[in-house]
């Protein structure tokens, strides 16, 4: 390997001295303090500037790191925030829907009674209606029976007015037989009165009339009306019975 340097020294035949003034082959190799000051530390200083943009580069990184942790914390917190709120608020839908399950029990209750007693009140209507119509057969049968009461009584009175009238008849009768044999008997000799039949009609019906109704208040008291309100209707059948065959 050859040497620039010595090479253009051999070359140049001009020189005379190696330790020439002007030789730059010498002026590079020498060692002058004066001119060119030397350091001992001169490796540690060549790596103080890289040390220390590695140490800003590392610190930056460092930082940019911590802030990035910084960053995610705050969002971890940020999101556990969230989901205590949601929790919160799944707890608050969850008591709610209880509340309304507990009210659509309530609910399907009340609408079973209510069911309920809508067919017990239809029953009831059917029933008032059936008791209408009975009732209106009852009024029936009572005004049937009151127009035969009142029919019976009619005829009882007819009868009686009739068996009266053969009463009185009778009594004519008798007291005309008695007054031709007294004739016969007695030559004219007894005292005769006018006989007016009507008003004597009219005497006899009245005293067979409270005849008639004493029989009517002994049988009232035979049989305790006055304390009754309502009796059987045989006995009434009865007591009518009693009341025409005097």
């Amino acid at each position: 390997m050859s040497n620039f340097f010595l090479d253009s020294v051999k070359k140049d035949t001009s020189l005379t001295s190696l330790n020439e003034r002007n030789d730059l082959t010498r002026l590079a190799y020498s060692n002058k303090s004066a001119d060119i000051p030397l350091k001992n530390n001169s490796r540690t200083d060549r790596f103080e500037p890289d040390t220390f943009i590695n140490n800003k580069e590392s610190f930056e990184r460092n930082n940019s790191r911590i802030n990035s942790l910084n960053d995610e914390i705050r969002e971890l917190k940020n999101k556990l925030k969230l989901v205590y709120e949601k929790d919160s608020e799944i707890q608050s839908l969850k008591n709610e829907k209880s509340q309304l399950e507990s009210r659509l029990k309530e609910s399907e209750r009340h609408q079973n009674e209510n069911n309920r007693l809508r067919l017990d009140n239809d029953s009831l209507k059917r029933e008032l209606d059936m008791l209408k119509i009975t009732g209106l057969e009852t009024d029936k049968l009572k005004s049937e029976n009151e127009m035969l009461k009142r029919k019976l009584l009619e005829l009882t009175k007819e009868d009686n007015k009739n068996k009266n009238t053969d009463e009185v008849k009778e009594i004519q009768d008798t007291e005309e037989i008695e007054e031709i044999e007294e004739i016969e008997t007695d030559g004219y000799s007894k005292e005769t009165v006018s006989v007016d039949v009507p008003k004597l009609k009219n005497i006899l019906y009245n005293r067979l009339k409270s005849y008639h109704e004493n029989h009517i208040e002994k049988l009232i008291s035979q049989y305790g009306l006055n304390e009754k309100k309502e009796i059987e209707k045989e006995t009434m059948e009865k007591i009518l019975l009693e009341a025409i065959h005097v």
